[in-house]
């Protein structure tokens, strides 16, 4: 059981709009790391946010959680493949099962003797549960007939795509000249079959070690697979060119947003199906609401106990020069007639007399700031920036020039309409429909996506492509007041809402029994179904 006092965070944790801030430079020192493995990365991409906290709370070891399970099964099998071949069965399985109960552990290892006590029925349901999490393997293969090259192999000192790596490899098998087979056993639930919507953890991690392979010994593994040994199923990896590349492009990321995370000490939270199982979740203001008996938050420290303070709250608005995460911009004026469009004020960032003061040195200056202007660098397209500014070849500036460019393409298309209202196609024009356009799509984004308005993901892609068939079907209020185009918002984000949904759904199988009763005329009954 963790302690109150080691459970009380406020003195070096903060949140900042979402954002945790690392006050103890011990703590990110932590977090510092000079390498990176397949499963920080993961940690990383799915919540910076938790890995500060997993790191910060400190768990008592239970021998009878799945983490633990999954170490005692890892060994046990790392144990039997050490054996000669003959000996790789189940009775020899069984014995080093209970000598680890027997014998002395070694100096980075679990004294299961002495976490299990005295108690019998303790030491009997133990052995019975890392029986059956190990006991997969010898349906997925003979062990015997295995012919091993490296058991844990040890994978550090080198780079993986320029990113300093460390990993370890639970089984080798094969050999340099015939080919390398990369094998790894995992625990819990069954991944023989990946939902192909989701990102694709365990295959990434194989493909990490395929290019670790590669970078230390020069030799392309010829297979990657998956051991679920809890279910005596199994998986091969796809290694292809494009996914190895796909996955050391993700790596990258993570270690790009781990290195900037550090150096501003400021960890972004993201909202997911896993946050339960966050030991800060409590506390968290993003966190996603309990929708499942599993999730295990009510046994979790609440957020008095950790008393980590609040700077900001989740949309408050930016001090100075600080950085946050990309958010709908504000309300443009709306695309009035031309004698009623302004050119962006100087003081556009000021409140209340400052602002005031500013609107009366409003120019006919180009309003696009200098930060637009003159050569950037270039980075690779997952990188989104480059010295804090937009990376031209990034998939985020795809998406948010792509809108642009959209704009510019509905103004150009409606401009007889626009030449009665007055309204012509200029820079203001064109920023105020982009703005227009964004708020739709990071409305129907982050509904989506649980909170995401990251306009390099995939999700952005889809709903900008939905919204260009609700722009066909709504058309745009053009000669409306400031109300009709808050209403097409709304009408808007909503339908590019349900676009992708329903796309969604069919995936999912959730149209299959959809009747058509939304297409009847009103006032008349859907028809009978036809008798037996």
């Amino acid at each position: 059981m963790t302690t109150p006092e080691l459970l009380y965070q406020g003195d070096r944790l903060a949140w900042d709009a979402g954002h945790l801030v690392v006050t103890d430079p011990a703590l990110l020192a932590r977090l510092d790391k000079p390498h990176l493995s397949a499963s920080t990365a993961k940690a990383v991409h799915s919540c910076p946010a938790r890995l500060v906290g997993e790191k910060a709370i400190p768990q008592a070891t239970d021998i009878f959680s799945a983490t633990e399970k999954g170490t005692a099964a890892h060994l046990v099998l790392e144990r039997l493949y050490e054996l000669a071949p003959g000996r790789r069965d189940k009775k020899h399985a069984a014995k080093i099962l209970t000598d680890m109960l027997r014998l002395d552990p070694e100096p980075d290892q679990v004294d299961y003797a002495a976490a299990l006590g005295a108690d019998p029925v303790r030491h009997t349901e133990w052995i019975a549960m890392v029986s059956a999490a190990y006991s997969g393997i010898f349906t997925i293969e003979d062990p015997a007939s295995v012919a091993v090259y490296e058991r844990e192999m040890r994978l550090d000192g080198f780079e993986v795509a320029g990113v300093p790596f460390k990993g370890f490899i639970d089984r080798v098998d094969g050999d340099p000249e015939t080919g390398l087979k990369v094998k790894d056993y995992k625990t819990g639930k069954d991944g023989s079959r990946p939902n192909p919507r989701f990102s694709d953890d365990h295959g990434d991690q194989i493909r990490l070690y395929y290019a670790a392979l590669l970078a230390k010994l020069g030799v392309k593994a010829v297979e990657g697979a998956l051991y679920y040994i809890e279910h005596g199923t199994q998986r091969t990896v796809d290694l292809s060119p494009r996914a190895v590349d796909r996955t050391k492009a993700g790596f990258v990321q993570s270690w790009t947003d781990l290195r900037a995370s550090v150096a501003s000490a400021t960890f972004k939270a993201k909202p997911s199906a896993l946050c339960g199982w966050c030991p800060i979740v409590n506390a968290c203001p993003v966190a996603r609401e309990k929708r499942k008996d599993t999730d295990p938050r009510d046994s979790k420290a609440s957020a008095i106990d950790l008393g980590i303070p609040t700077l900001r709250p989740v949309g408050a608005p930016l001090l100075p020069g600080a950085d946050a995460p990309a958010q709908a911009a504000p309300a443009p004026a709306p695309l009035a007639p031309a004698a009623a469009v302004a050119e962006p004020a100087r003081a556009a960032h000021l409140t209340g007399e400052g602002a005031q003061q500013g609107a009366t040195h409003q120019t006919k200056e180009d309003p696009m700031t200098a930060t637009t202007r003159g050569a950037r660098e270039e980075d690779k397209s997952w990188v989104p920036t480059v010295g804090g500014l937009l990376n031209l070849n990034s998939y985020a500036a795809m998406g948010t020039i792509g809108l642009a460019a959209l704009s510019a393409e509905l103004l150009s298309e409606r401009k007889a309409d626009l030449d009665v209202i007055g309204v012509k196609m200029t820079p203001a024009s064109l920023r105020a429909l982009t703005a227009v356009l964004s708020r739709v799509v990071l409305a129907a984004q982050s509904a989506i996506t649980n909170g995401s308005t990251d306009w390099a993901e995939g999700a952005n892609t889809r709903v900008r492509g939905a919204l260009r068939s609700v722009i066909v079907a709504i058309p745009l209020p053009f000669g409306g007041d400031a109300d009709a185009w808050a209403k097409w918002e709304t009408r808007a984000a909503t339908m590019t809402r349900a676009i992708v949904t329903t796309g969604i759904d069919l995936f999912d199988g959730a149209l299959a029994d959809q009747g058509v009763d939304a297409l009847l005329p009103q006032g008349i009954a859907p028809a009978a179904a036809p008798a037996a």
